[in-house]
C-alpha cells in the first residue's frame, strides 16, 4: 500500500487492521523491552496469534521486519552474551508502533 493511500486511510480512521502475528509481536513488545524474535514468540501475547494462525516460529521474523519498514518496531543487532553463541536481533517498539497498537486494541 502507497505511502499516500495509508495516510489518507489514517486520517479517514480506516487503517487496515495488523495481521494477528503482528499484533501479537507488538502485544508482547508493548512493555519497552528489548525481545529478539524468539523472545517474542516465548510470550503468551505474540505465541497464541501464531498458533492460531498455524504457522511456525519462522513466521515471526518476516513480520518484524516489515513491522520495522512501516516503522512500528526498530530493530538493532546485539553481539553474542554469556549463554548465546551468535549476534542476533533485537527489537523494541516505536512511539508509532505503539499508537497502531492502541488504535487496534480500541478496535
Amino acid at each position: 500500500m502507497s505511502r499516500v493511500l495509508r495516510a489518507l486511510l489514517n486520517s479517514l480512521g480506516l487503517v487496515p487492521s495488523l495481521h494477528p502475528v503482528a499484533r501479537g509481536a507488538l502485544r508482547a513488545l508493548a512493555d519497552g523491552r528489548e525481545l529478539s524474535g524468539y523472545e517474542i514468540c516465548k510470550i503468551p501475547a505474540a505465541a497464541w496469534p501464531l498458533a492460531r494462525e498455524g504457522v511456525g516460529f519462522g513466521a515471526i521474523y518476516p513480520r518484524l521486519r516489515l513491522l520495522e519498514s512501516r516503522g512500528l518496531v526498530s530493530g538493532r543487532w546485539v553481539d553474542p552474551s554469556p549463554g548465546r553463541r551468535r549476534r542476533h536481533h533485537v527489537y523494541v517498539i516505536t512511539p508509532r508502533g505503539r499508537r497502531a497498537l492502541e488504535r487496534e486494541m480500541r478496535g
